[in-house]
C-alpha cells in the first residue's frame, strides 16, 4: 500500500489564530507533563510508565 501526504492550508482568522496558540501552549504543556512523569517513575521506581496507564491517568484528570 503506497503512503499519500496530504497537506491542508489554513488562512485563520485573527481569534481562530490566538485559539489555535492557545491550544498548541497546552498540548506542549501536557506532553512535556506525560513525559516528565514517566522520568520520574523510572527514576523513583525503577519501572516504566506505559501509554495506557497514562491515558487512564489523563482521564481521571478531565474529570
Amino acid at each position: 500500500m503506497a503512503m499519500r501526504k496530504i497537506t491542508y492550508r489554513m488562512y485563520p482568522s485573527n481569534p481562530q489564530s490566538e485559539r489555535l496558540t492557545q491550544l498548541h501552549g497546552l498540548q506542549q504543556r501536557l506532553d512535556n507533563t506525560a513525559l516528565e512523569e514517566r522520568i520520574r517513575a523510572y527514576q523513583d521506581r525503577g519501572e516504566p510508565l506505559n501509554y495506557h496507564a497514562q491515558a487512564k491517568a489523563l482521564t481521571h484528570w478531565r474529570s
